[in-house]
């Protein structure tokens, strides 16, 4: 019962997986159909077997799921100009870099429990040092607590690996990648723009989504559509647009 829950919970992000009916102890056709897309999805053999490596993936994407919708109600966001690296960080460091460093690592931490949570404050303390310790020791790096341009890449390219893993990884197909960042109120930009136009497509065919103007600002009506559509897809009511909820409005919007 518990991985037929899981899957369902999943599904709710993961929409290519059909959601189980009946939760009960019994492995069904039913349930062999959730598995084996789930197996698709994540580059599993699609046997319909939950083994040992399908066993710990629904584990960690389950986690994964719920994290995100935590991250998600944070509105975590950072602009692309200042997620580069221009210096070595370490203890005591401070300033847009460090936020940059924090965002990657926070990011990661949701999916990764073995990286503590970190605030993201712009200044490079014990809880910050702690999380690079993590990182360095997780990945394979000296842990030296110092962030040089070696650690800084990697944490990115561990960063964007998780990204390319959520449902935005059907990013090629739908046509509109995911920008690496959590829309909020206030942003603007051709990303937001991208959204409103998928926002007022669907609210052409789904009469509880507002049509709203497409100006590229995420304003007070923007937020109120995405808070629409977040209800109608019976996910949490944040207002804010990170990988699930771009995944979902990009796909609906094409679909429709």
């Amino acid at each position: 019962m518990t991985i037929k829950r899981e899957l369902n919970r999943i599904s709710q992000n993961y929409p290519a997986i059909p959601k189980i009916q009946y939760i009960n102890g019994v492995f069904d056709l039913e349930t062999e159909n959730a598995v084996k897309k789930f197996q698709e999805i994540f580059n599993l053999s699609p046997d319909g077997i939950v083994g040992k490596a399908t066993w710990y993936k629904i584990k960690q994407i389950f986690a994964s799921v719920k994290r995100l919708s935590e991250l998600t109600g944070e509105g975590l966001t950072i602009s692309e100009v200042s997620r580069r690296y221009t210096r070595e960080l370490s203890m005591g460091s401070q300033g847009e870099d460090v936020e940059a460093l924090q965002y990657y690592l926070a990011f990661i931490g949701y999916f990764f429990p073995e990286l503590p949570p970190i605030p993201i404050t712009g200044f490079f303390g014990e809880f910050t040092r702690d999380a690079v310790f993590s990182f360095q020791n997780t990945y394979g790096l000296p842990v030296t607590g110092v962030v040089d341009a070696n650690v800084f890449n990697r944490i990115e390219q561990v960063y964007n690996t998780v990204v390319s893993e959520l449902p935005a990884n059907y990013q090629s197909a739908i046509g509109e990648p995911y920008p690496g960042r959590f829309l909020v109120e206030g942003d603007r930009g051709e990303s937001v723009r991208i959204i409103q136009g998928y926002l007022n497509k669907i609210g052409q065919n789904v009469e509880q989504i507002p049509v709203i103007e497409v100006d590229g600002i995420f304003g007070v009506r923007t937020k109120a559509a995405v808070i629409a559509l977040q209800q109608y897809l019976g996910i949490e009511q944040t207002g804010a647009i990170g990988p699930v909820e771009w995944a979902e409005i990009i796909t609906l919007g094409n679909n429709l």
